[in-house]
């Protein structure tokens, strides 16, 4: 099992294995059944920034942008710094997607909403880093 901080809102399909702590399970338990030790996802959950979960297995590529393998050791700055320009790279995209002809004005709302989490999370990410980086000095 290995420990991942969530970066950003993820979303984890049915099928995962999860080592969870007791909140997290109390607040997705209608999405999770336990199998041992860990919790089976039964239904799509999600996870906010800064939580850390335990997956079994290979993690989707889908979610490796979006996690960071702890095991007990905090994110380096250029790390940090990368994971801000993905974030910011995945809003690009979403800007043009939603820019295209035939796009609709809720399909519109819901990718500028996204736009600005993503773009938050990555100012967020870039303070975190740069903080950290004067701190070091």
């Amino acid at each position: 099992m290995k420990k991942y901080m969530i970066l950003t809102l993820i979303t984890i399909q049915e099928g995962s294995i999860l080592n969870l702590t007791k909140i997290q399970v109390r607040k997705r338990s209608h999405a999770l059944k336990k199998t041992g030790k860990n919790w089976l996802v039964i239904a799509p959950v999600q996870f906010k920034r800064g939580e850390t979960i335990g997956f079994e297995g290979d993690l989707p590529k889908n979610l490796a942008h979006i996690v960071e393998r702890t095991d007990g050791k905090k994110p380096q700055v250029s790390e940090m710094m990368e994971q801000a320009a993905q974030l910011r790279s995945s809003a690009d995209e979403l800007k043009l997607k939603a820019e295209a002809d035939g796009v609709t004005d809720e399909a519109k709302a819901d990718a500028e909403a996204d736009i600005a989490r993503l773009t938050a999370e990555a100012e967020t990410l870039e303070t975190e880093a740069k903080a950290r980086s004067t701190a070091e000095q």
